[in-house]
């Protein structure tokens, strides 16, 4: 027993001495870990006193620089004034003398301008006075070839651009085809009522109908004068044909107005009629239709060298056509014992009852018309022609310009 009480002394001895050392141990644990504390606490407060100390500095360092920033400031301030002064002089002073060097630039450019735009006057001057030169000469030259070809004979004398597609385009076509209808018809009244006995009424009132019609389409009037005039290429050959047409049917009118008057009158009066011609008198008839045709080509050629005078040009062109009448009832009631058998005008020879009626056949009528065309309208037109060339020769020889009816 008083073994076990030991060994319980013991065991509750060394479980003292064990919480004794352990609680020992706790403590100076704890007193490290105080110290420990401390020593993290000094470190604390030593980088505390440091950053401290550090930022004081850093704010002391940049109270410095402000200051130092103020002052430079300043000083590049007044500098810059300063300089900004002295620039704003220099400025003043180079522009003032770059003012002046453009005076006297300019003034010298001025002059240089001056001397350049002389200089380039008088050439403009040389060169125009050069290609006026050039343009007289070609103008005289265009001038000599227009005399050249106007004076030759058998030059056109018409405008170039007038055919078939051209010609209705001009309104002046339609005056003339008016004029040359009317003036047939008034010509062919004429003849038809006062026959070649009154040459002097004839005469008067054919002047009157020249004059009127001639600013028209200068007033031809007549199959032999167009055929004259397109033969010798003053007129185109679209115009001339137009202006038969135009005369044929203006006699056409003419023979339907007088035989309207005669059917009124219940046929009282008659119509003259052309006396038919035999095999005897055809080509005798035919040669004094060519002379008078010739006389009345060449007068109306003649006429045209009068044009600015209408009066004038009327009256020669009347005296031709009065002249050729007179030559043929001279011939033909003197020398053949003939009447009725000239009229120098085609158209109107067609109303007058050429083409003959009656015949053993149709060939022989047919015959008889193409006699009475060939002697009628053919070789008068024919005639024509040859005067119309007559009196261009003849202008030439003289000198004269040959012309239109323009």
């Amino acid at each position: 027993m008083a073994k076990s009480k030991k060994r319980n002394r013991n065991s509750s001895r060394t479980a003292e001495q064990s919480r004794e050392t352990a609680r020992k141990n706790k403590v100076v644990e704890e007193e490290k870990e105080i110290e420990e504390a401390e020593v993290v606490a000094e470190d604390d407060e030593a980088t505390e006193t440091e950053e401290v100390e550090e930022t004081e500095e850093v704010e002391a360092t940049e109270e410095a620089d402000n200051e130092t920033e103020e002052d430079s400031e300043d000083t590049e301030e007044s500098d810059d004034s300063e300089d900004s002064e002295d620039s704003e002089e220099e400025v003043e002073d180079s522009d003032n003398d770059s003012e002046e060097d453009d005076d006297e630039d300019y003034d010298e450019d001025d002059e240089d301008e001056d001397d350049e735009d002389d200089e380039d006057d008088e050439s403009e001057k040389k060169a125009y006075e050069k290609e006026l030169k050039k343009a007289e000469k070609r103008k005289a030259r265009a001038e000599r070839a227009e005399k050249i070809s106007a004076n030759s004979i058998f030059a056109r004398k018409y405008d170039a651009n007038e055919n078939i597609l051209t010609i209705f385009k001009d309104k002046k076509v339609y005056a003339a085809l008016i004029g040359e209808f009317i003036g047939t018809l008034m010509i062919t009244i004429l003849m038809m009522t006062f026959g070649a006995n009154y040459i002097l009424y004839i005469m008067l009132a054919m002047i009157a109908i020249y004059m009127a019609i001639y600013t028209l389409s200068g007033a031809h009037l007549n199959p032999i004068v167009t055929a004259g005039m397109m033969a010798t290429r003053r007129i185109s050959a679209i115009r001339g044909v137009l202006y038969i047409l135009a005369q044929v049917l203006g006699a056409g009118a003419a023979f339907g107005i007088l035989s309207a008057f005669r059917v009124a009158g219940n046929e009282i009066g008659t119509l003259p009629t052309m006396a038919a011609t035999t095999d005897a008198t055809y080509w005798i008839t035919t040669l004094v239709e060519i002379c008078g045709a010739l006389i009345i080509g060449f007068a109306f050629a003649r006429a045209l060298q009068y044009r600015r005078s209408v009066l004038t040009f009327a009256i020669v062109v009347a005296g031709g056509v009065v002249t050729a009448l007179v030559l043929g009832l001279f011939i033909s009631g003197n020398f053949l014992g003939l009447s009725n058998n000239y009229i120098m005008n085609p158209a109107v020879a067609l109303m007058y009852q050429i083409f003959p009626s009656e015949g053993d056949n149709v060939g022989q009528i047919l015959a008889g018309i193409g006699k009475a065309l060939v002697t009628y309208a053919v070789f008068p037109m024919i005639g024509g022609i040859i005067g119309f060339y007559l009196s261009d020769f003849a202008s030439k020889l003289k000198g004269e310009k040959l012309v239109t009816e323009e």
